[in-house]
């Protein structure tokens, strides 16, 4: 730092001197480097959720619940153990278990699917005959 002196004989400083602050030009550089990690990210990002949408349409994956997994794989064992443990005590007491164990849905496991084209039941769906062909 370059010492000044007043006409009162006093020690003066610019303003920067007094607070230590960032160069413009190395602020200008963190900017720069700021948006390319930015512009990367999101391209990461858009591979990801090409990656997740790809797995989403084959296999039906909820993507909300692959959000939830994700989160709670990034928790420490300790943590993961206490959310999880707060988890299943408030969905006990808050009556969701039973209420989804209420809801009326369609069988889609492959014994009852593979019996119902076998016409062995598990099915009250049947296939109307073919139409005769005029004559």
């Amino acid at each position: 730092m370059a010492e000044k002196v007043g006409e009162d004989g006093t020690e003066q400083v610019t303003e920067r001197e007094m607070q230590k602050q960032i160069p413009p030009k190395k602020f200008k550089e963190l900017l720069n480097k700021l948006d390319q990690a930015e512009d990367d990210m999101e391209e990461l990002r858009g591979g990801m959720g090409g990656a997740i949408t790809a797995v989403t349409e084959k296999y039906h994956l909820d993507k909300q619940i692959l959000g939830w997994i994700r989160k709670l794989r990034r928790m420490s064992p300790e943590k993961l153990a206490d959310k999880l443990a707060h988890f299943e005590y408030l969905l006990d007491i808050s009556g969701l278990s039973d209420r989804a164990k209420s809801a009326q849905r369609l069988p889609l496991n492959d014994d009852e699917t593979s019996a119902a084209k076998e016409g062995k039941g598990g099915s009250t769906v049947t296939k109307f005959p073919a139409a005769a062909a005029p004559a």
